[in-house]
């Protein structure tokens, strides 16, 4: 269960974090206040998990710097979960680089009362899972996470991919019936 988002530079965007999510969690706002930006992270998160950032942008019709908040100059994404799995908090943080379109870092920690434990580490090229140092060829270049390429992937992040999201203003979200009524005619 995801408990805790951070996200910096994504369309409007620019520093938001919230905290104690739970379960069902909804999200009520004034128009352009940001809502459709957060479940548009969301889909853009699964995409980058899977390594379809590219699929992605073609699915909306954008290129890559439609997403970052306008006006900030930069380049990347910054962004945090805390997901709750197993009885532990996975913190999963990540850079994704919009000219490269995949995270050029990411770290994975996982913690509970006890202990804390650095999963896995990607920064410059280098990969560390469990403090092993992993050697990557020096042309290699993923598509989204360094993430989508290990086997199996952590469970929280599967957990993430799996978060549905429902939108009043998705049509899928709302019966046939109701698109369909003379006062409300959506279809």
């Amino acid at each position: 269960m995801i408990t805790r988002i951070k996200i910096r530079n994504f369309k409007s965007l620019e520093n938001f974090e919230i905290n104690n999510l739970s379960m069902f969690s909804c999200f009520i706002g004034l128009n352009g206040a940001g809502k459709t930006s957060v479940f548009q992270f969301f889909d853009f998160v699964r995409a980058i998990l899977s390594g379809r950032v590219k699929e992605w942008f073609e699915s909306y019709r954008w290129n890559p710097y439609d997403i970052v908040t306008i006006g900030s100059g930069k380049r990347y994404i910054d962004f945090e979960f805390d997901i709750k799995h197993l009885d532990k908090t996975v913190t999963w943080s990540a850079r994704f680089n919009i000219q490269e379109m995949r995270c050029t870092f990411e770290k994975l920690n996982e913690s509970d009362q006890k202990e804390f434990q650095q999963i896995l580490l990607y920064e410059n090229n280098n990969l560390k899972i469990y403090n092993e140092d992993y050697k990557l060829p020096p042309n290699f270049r993923q598509e989204g996470s360094i993430c989508s390429f290990l086997s199996p992937m952590h469970g929280a992040l599967i957990e993430l991919i799996n978060t549905k999201f429902f939108g009043v203003l998705d049509p899928s979200a709302i019966s046939q019936a109701t698109q369909t009524t003379k006062n409300n005619p959506m279809v």
